[in-house]
């Protein structure tokens, strides 16, 4: 009797074993059919030729979609890797360049550049000599270009808050300490912050473009 159990539980151990290495196995390869995806989404959306405003709205769709698989393929691993970080921080470098070309800035911008610096700083801190040189080079031009826009970044999306609630009195003084910092995107909201409230509904800035 006790060899019959032995025997049976061996069986179930197995075969829970196995299915849990199934399971495993087919959360990877649609991780990777997810990723494949996401980077065809990338490169049509590269693909699209350039940033005018008639085209950056289909384009956006093939960034946003190509993060969209990104995220589920980070869902199905339970964590990121180089090489799903390279290719996150070169879709969001892509929908920050848009949003700079059409001066919208937004809340969904300020939420896009916030991570694409934390990312492209995790990639270089924690993937020297490991990752190929290229890429290592491209991440670090990357963050070099974008991170004086993270400077006090949190106290320039206060200030365009205070914008949104129309508050422009405060909405310029946070923008003004975030510019005076050294922020280059909080001295750009200034700047069209005080032209909006200077010409209202005529100002040609990103306010008039902007989702409020």
């Amino acid at each position: 009797m006790e060899k019959i159990f032995l025997t049976l539980l061996l069986v179930v151990v197995s075969f829970t074993g196995i299915r849990a290495q199934n399971n495993r196995e087919l959360k990877e390869y649609t991780a990777k059919m997810k990723y494949l995806s996401a980077d065809m989404q990338y490169y049509v959306g590269n693909k699209m030729g350039s940033l005018t405003l008639d085209m950056s709205t289909q384009i956006l769709v093939y960034y946003n979609t190509s993060l969209a698989h990104l995220e589920n393929v980070k869902e199905l691993l339970s964590s990121t890797n180089p090489v799903v970080m390279y290719l996150e921080i070169n879709v969001r470098k892509k929908i920050f360049d848009i949003a700079l070309e059409e001066s919208n800035s937004d809340k969904e911008t300020i939420s896009n550049l916030k991570s694409l610096i934390k990312l492209s700083n995790l990639y270089i801190t924690n993937n020297k000599g490991s990752v190929p040189i290229e890429k290592y080079k491209a991440v670090e031009v990357i963050h070099s270009k974008y991170k004086d826009y993270a400077i006090n970044l949190d106290l320039v999306a206060n200030g365009y808050e205070y914008f949104l609630n129309k508050d422009y009195k405060n909405a310029k003084v946070l923008l003004k300490k975030g510019c005076e910092s050294g922020n280059i995107l909080g001295c750009k909201l200034l700047r069209e912050v005080e032209l909006y409230e200077k010409e209202g509904e005529t100002s040609s800035g990103f306010l008039i473009k902007t989702k409020l």
